[in-house]
């Protein structure tokens, strides 16, 4: 049943994340009154693209949120991989990357469904992520937990 839930949470994540390029992401006060697009935002944060720009806290929130991508991305592979716990740490990367920036940007943000539709994405991995572990690992209990389980109940075997 958690299966079944996490294939369609993991295509939302997938769908999320294509959708939000294309939705307008912030409003930076030098774009004329046009909002930027996702993929907007994804080009002119791309690292290489901010050479030259002052330092400070602002800028090193964009270069994490850009990472971000990089991180969701990677948690999608290991995801169809399944390989469950990378993915998992990949998409948790992911979301405290997307979130770093809202300290210094959120005014910018918090009109346009761009970047809460991009940030839902990483949740929605993770969740997916999430979905597909527990059970797995429940096997891989230790040999003493399922000796305790015999003592309680001769049927219960390992704790699961």
């Amino acid at each position: 049943m958690r299966k079944n839930i996490s294939i369609p949470l993991f295509a939302l994540a997938v769908a999320l994340y294509g959708g939000s390029f294309f939705l307008p992401t912030l409003h930076p006060f030098a774009n004329h009154g046009k909002p930027f697009t996702g993929w907007d935002a994804f080009l002119s944060c791309f690292p290489p693209n901010l050479e030259g720009a002052e330092a400070s806290l602002g800028l090193v929130a964009l270069i994490a949120a850009w990472h971000a991508n990089l991180a969701v991305l990677v948690g999608m592979v290991l995801w169809v991989a399944g390989r469950w716990r990378g993915a998992r740490m990949s998409a948790a990367v992911a979301l405290v990357l997307g979130v770093f920036v809202l300290p210094d940007f959120w005014t910018f943000l918090i009109d346009y469904p761009g970047y809460w539709v991009w940030v839902g994405s990483f949740a929605a991995l993770l969740g997916a992520c999430w979905l597909r572990i527990p059970r797995e690992q429940a096997g891989n209990a230790p040999a003493i937990c399922g000796q305790a389980a015999e003592q309680v109940s001769p049927s219960a075997g390992a704790c699961r």
